[in-house]
């Protein structure tokens, strides 16, 4: 029996995430990856505080998008965050 179930979960090669609807699966995203998205705002946060970075002239936009490059993130999906649409407390 165990054979035959490694044999199909082999054959088909589908996770069950796959099958679910676009809203739930960015859900499920946005949920595995809340550190991520907590540790660029608290980043981004800070750059804005940073002396140094205000020295060099960085425009809002620029520092938004070192935070999220920094974790690997959507720049689109953090501005969403940013913008309070989306709430990681």
């Amino acid at each position: 029996m165990d054979n035959f179930k490694q044999f199909t979960q082999e054959k088909t090669g589908m996770r069950i995430v796959d099958l679910l609807p676009k809203k739930v699966k960015h859900a499920l995203y946005r949920l595995a990856h809340k550190d991520k998205y907590k540790a660029a705002l608290n980043m981004y946060h800070e750059l804005k505080k940073d002396k140094d970075v205000k020295s060099r002239g960085l425009k809002d936009f620029e520092m938004q998008d070192i935070a999220a490059d920094a974790f690997k993130l959507n720049h689109k999906e953090f501005r969403k965050i940013l913008n309070r649409r989306t709430r990681y407390t």
